[in-house]
């Protein structure tokens, strides 16, 4: 598993990504409100592909993007 680079990230490293992710994309986010989040999710899961499960990226995205735009 190692040797592929399928290891398990940390909430924090994948909450980095997610943040990362949204403040690349504010435009999307001033648009689409919290219907960017399946946008987003197609950004985050790129960098995030077999190394964090789906529910779990999508949860905290969602988290995200309602304090992104609680801002």
């Amino acid at each position: 598993v190692s040797k592929l680079g399928l290891k398990g990230l940390s909430k924090e490293e994948i909450i980095e990504i997610i943040v990362k992710a949204i403040e690349e994309n504010k435009d999307l986010l001033a648009r689409k409100g919290e219907r960017a989040v399946n946008p987003l999710m197609g950004v985050v899961m790129k960098q995030l592909r077999g190394k964090v499960d789906g529910k779990t990226v999508r949860k905290l995205l969602e988290e995200k993007v309602r304090e992104a735009l609680a801002k």
